[in-house]
């Protein structure tokens, strides 16, 4: 007993010295402690502001070219457009140029007509 009355004498005593031992730290260094975050604060800021403005710019300069690529393709006259497609097409392939109406109309007429004569010969 005499042993836990003698700890904690000591420890009250040792409490008391440290309490009395604590420094407030000075108002300087408060101030230099929030200069320094806001300073890496308006670094990261700066970062990202700069990144956002990077990828701005990248897609206003894209929607541009795509823009001017699709307006001079509807300015090009037909025959600049089939030689651009002509020079698109390799050697070994063929191009399929896409059938006409008035085609497909003649084509449906002659079916027609070939299946009805079929009909009466039989």
């Amino acid at each position: 007993m005499k042993d836990n009355f003698k700890n904690t004498e000591l420890d009250h005593a040792f409490r008391q010295a440290i309490e009395q031992m604590e420094v407030q730290p000075s108002e300087s260094f408060w101030n230099k402690a929030e200069a320094e975050i806001l300073k890496k604060e308006n670094l990261s800021y700066r970062r990202k502001l700069l990144l956002w403005r990077s990828i701005s710019a990248s897609v206003i300069v894209f929607l541009l070219f795509t823009s001017l690529y699709i307006f001079n393709l509807k300015r090009k006259t037909p025959s600049e457009k089939t030689e651009l497609i002509a020079a698109q097409v390799k050697p070994n392939e063929t191009f399929v140029q896409p059938l006409s109406s008035n085609l497909i109309e003649t084509t449906n007429q002659k079916i027609f007509l070939l299946i009805i004569s079929f009909q009466k010969n039989n």
